[in-house]
C-alpha cells in the first residue's frame, strides 16, 4: 500500500502545480517543499524542491539524521509548526526543513 501511495504521490507531484497540492500531499512528496513564506499564521507555500538537500527529503517522514547524512546539508527544526488537520498548542511556525549548510569564512559549519 505504501509503494502505491508513494508512486501516486510522485506522479501527482510531477503533473500538478505545487500551489494546487494540499498541505498534506506536499509534506509527503520527495519532490516538493512546504515552507513558511510570510508572517501570518497561514502564510505557507508548496513549491518544487530545489538542490541536493531538499530533493528527496520527505518532510513528514524523514529525520534530521537522514538530512544530515549528506555533509552539505543541515536540518532546521520547525518552530511551532502544526501539521494540517491537527490540534496543537501553538501553530503558524515553520515546518522542519533540510537545507544547504551555512558555512563560515573558514569553510566549517
Amino acid at each position: 500500500m505504501r509503494i502505491v501511495f508513494y508512486s501516486f504521490a510522485l506522479i501527482l507531484a510531477a503533473c500538478v502545480s505545487p500551489s494546487k497540492m494540499s498541505d498534506h500531499a506536499c509534506l509527503k512528496s520527495p519532490n516538493l517543499t512546504y515552507a513558511k513564506v510570510g508572517a501570518g499564521p497561514v502564510d505557507y507555500q508548496c513549491r518544487r524542491a530545489e538542490g541536493q538537500c531538499e530533493i528527496g527529503f520527505i518532510q513528514s517522514k524523514h529525520t534530521p539524521v537522514q538530512c544530515e547524512a549528506n555533509p552539505n546539508c543541515e536540518y532546521v527544526t520547525g518552530s511551532c509548526y502544526c501539521p494540517p488537520k491537527m490540534q496543537c498548542v501553538c501553530g503558524g511556525g515553520s515546518p522542519g526543513q533540510c537545507r544547504a549548510s551555512v558555512q563560515d569564512d573558514k569553510g566549517s559549519t
